[in-house]
């Protein structure tokens, strides 16, 4: 009975997941991906996709998920597939399918015509950058 009481105490001061930590998490994960090893990626990657699964049913808010769960498993499918692993792959391959099709529905129900994607990408991927080809 103590050891029940003591593990449901432990699990209570485990941190929330925050939309912080997941960026940062990608980010690690991006730097794995592309300075690292394929078994460092791959794992950096995974932890990623589980981060952002664990935002997501924690209903963390402010979080692209569908975007980020595209690009992490579709950066995963590139992994798998150089290490030979082809039935790993094609699970990323399905999961990155799924993330893909509901981002790309999304992007085509809010985006309209092609003149508001410079809008949606200025504001929701570029929002705060300051860039030399831009003029004030």
């Amino acid at each position: 009975m103590g050891l029940v009481i003591a593990g449901l105490g432990c699990s209570g001061c485990r941190p929330p997941p925050t939309r912080e930590k997941l960026l940062s998490c990608e980010v690690r994960a991006l730097h794995c991906y592309c300075a690292s090893n394929a078994v460092v990626a791959e794992a950096a990657l995974l932890d990623c996709a589980r981060y952002a699964e664990q935002c997501r049913q924690a209903g963390v808010g402010g979080i692209a998920y569908d975007e980020i769960l595209a690009r992490t498993y579709g950066r995963l499918y590139v992994v798998a597939r150089g290490r030979g692993r082809d039935e790993a792959a094609e699970r990323y391959l399905i999961q990155y399918a799924r993330f893909h099709a509901r981002l790309s529905t999304e992007a085509r129900r809010s985006a309209g015509v092609y003149g508001d994607m410079e809008r949606v990408i200025s504001h929701k991927f570029d929002g705060g950058l300051r860039t030399a080809w831009r003029r004030p």
